[in-house]
């Protein structure tokens, strides 16, 4: 015997003109209210999900924010590989 999942609900309370406005989509993309509403949100969330992650991959950590803003204040003098870098940067873009 196969076992039912459960499944929850949402309740919401919208104007009738957006009611309206997401049957009639829901219409034109050949799905019910509720398929609709549940797949359009879906997708959003996934997405936003996404930026977030991404977003949290771009932020330092506390230690590495103090590494960058100790290294602001108080720059390290040129090692010789970076004067190399920035002779060659200058040779390629003066000509």
């Amino acid at each position: 015997m196969e076992a039912v999942k459960k499944q929850d609900s949402i309740g919401l309370r919208i104007s009738s003109e957006n009611k309206e406005i997401i049957r009639m989509a829901a219409e034109y993309t050949g799905q019910d209210l509720t398929s609709y509403l549940v797949s359009t949100a879906l997708d959003k969330a996934k997405k936003d999900i996404i930026e977030h992650q991404e977003m949290q991959a771009l932020l330092l950590s506390k230690r590495d924010f103090e590494k960058v803003e100790k290294e602001i204040a108080k720059p390290s003098a040129a090692n010789v590989k970076l004067k190399k870098a920035f002779k060659a940067h200058s040779k390629k873009f003066e000509e």
